[in-house]
């Protein structure tokens, strides 16, 4: 019998033990997934702090690592300076918003060869475009919300109705002032659907000043516009974009991607005929470029925005020569473009009074190598009777 109390305390004592191991397993485990979780929302300060606090890293390691890192920003930099336009595109990556970049960069890898194909094909049309936006004091920049309505297409008809290149819905058509009927359809017409675009641009612009809500509107209209700024008590686009419809967020955000892609292309163009070796990176970046076609002359236009010929011609090289011909990517500073833009007309006739004038300049020096001087003659000599009634020679 004693035995048998023996037995059973012993196994008892065994029982104990083994829950007393148990708890500290448990709490052992505790401790390890409350390290953990410590661990995975730890904020970067703290991270960065124990790291710099660390025994582990010596000052001499710390300042090689300070080192290492400052060497590779400076190759960074200088990789930028010898890439100016790798430079442009990070200064226009830079002004995208961060709500902005993903949907930007997917929409410029699905879209790239598209993209490129409108950029060749429709330099004419987007000259036309500009000179449109220019009449009404509009930024050129819209011109690439006909991209993403139309592709640039006359004969576009979407889904719902609208027409163009433009995308007018009859209605709104017939407000700006186009005619749409059954005979005729101006919204399929690029030059007068644009002037009706641009009227409708700058209602639209007194209204919600703000371009991207401009854009918005466009697509869904200033009531839907309305009801979103007032559910989100904010007139910034990216704070009431989500009680917008959802093909009207996306719209915007193609109209960012397009203009980040075409401004891209712009800066390549522009870096591949800026004297970049004459220009500073500050000119570079602060430079404002226009698709102009007409008889400009360098000379004058540089004479009349007060430039420096040379730096007119830093900006602009080869430009008399293509011009005239194929039509210019004019580049100058932003505020001299203003003025440009301010003086267009009159520099433009003062050009072309200064061609006529060195055609004929070049006409009088042709003729003269052609026509050369009269050959001088000696005089021609009368006669005359004498009394005798001989004729005599007389000089006249």
């Amino acid at each position: 019998m004693q035995k048998m109390i023996l037995k059973g305390f012993g196994c008892f004592i065994v029982l104990v033990c083994f829950s007393f191991v148990g708890e500290a397993k448990a709490q052992d485990n505790f401790d390890a997934q409350k390290k953990d979780a410590d661990t995975s929302i730890a904020t970067p300060e703290i991270v960065i702090a124990a790291a710099v606090s660390s025994p582990a890293i010596t000052a001499e390691q710390a300042d090689n690592r300070d080192l290492a890192m400052e060497n590779t920003a400076a190759r960074a930099g200088d990789a930028l300076a010898a890439n100016p336009v790798l430079a442009a595109k990070q200064e226009l990556f830079k002004q995208l918003h961060p709500l902005s970049i993903s949907f930007v960069q997917a929409y410029q890898k699905k879209n790239e060869q598209k993209l490129e194909r409108i950029h060749t094909k429709f330099t004419r049309q987007f000259t036309l475009i500009d000179n449109v936006m220019m009449k009404y004091e509009l930024p050129l920049h819209l011109k690439y919300l006909a991209i993403i309505e139309s592709e640039m297409h006359n004969g576009a008809v979407s889904n719902k109705g609208a027409v163009g290149p433009w995308q007018f819905m009859a209605p709104t058509g017939r407000l700006m002032g186009l005619t749409i009927n059954k005979h005729r359809d101006e919204r399929r017409d690029l030059a007068k659907s644009t002037v009706a675009a641009a009227k409708y641009l700058k209602v639209l612009y007194r209204q919600f000043d703000d371009w991207l809500l401009v854009i918005a509107a466009y697509n869904c209209g200033a009531s839907r516009v309305e009801y979103a700024i007032k559910k989100s008590n904010s007139r910034d686009f990216w704070k009431l974009q989500y009680h917008l419809p959802a093909e009207s967020r996306a719209h915007v955000k193609k109209f960012i991607a397009a203009r980040y892609f075409f401004d891209c292309k712009a800066a390549e163009s522009a870096m591949g005929l800026l004297n970049v070796d004459k220009l500073s990176q500050d000119e570079i970046n602060n430079a404002a470029e226009l698709r102009i076609t007409g008889k400009y002359r360098s000379a004058v236009m540089a004479k009349m925005l007060g430039m420096e010929q040379l730096t007119f011609d830093s900006y602009n090289p080869g430009f008399d020569k293509e011009v005239a011909v194929n039509g210019y990517d004019l580049r100058l500073p932003k505020d001299k473009m203003e003025q440009f833009n301010a003086q267009r007309q009159d520099i433009l006739a003062e050009s072309i009074q200064a061609l006529l004038n060195e055609n004929i300049s070049i006409i009088s020096a042709e003729n003269k190598e052609q026509y050369p001087d009269a050959i001088q003659l000696s005089k021609p000599k009368a006669a005359t009777i004498g009394e005798d009634g001989r004729a005599r020679k007389k000089i006249i």
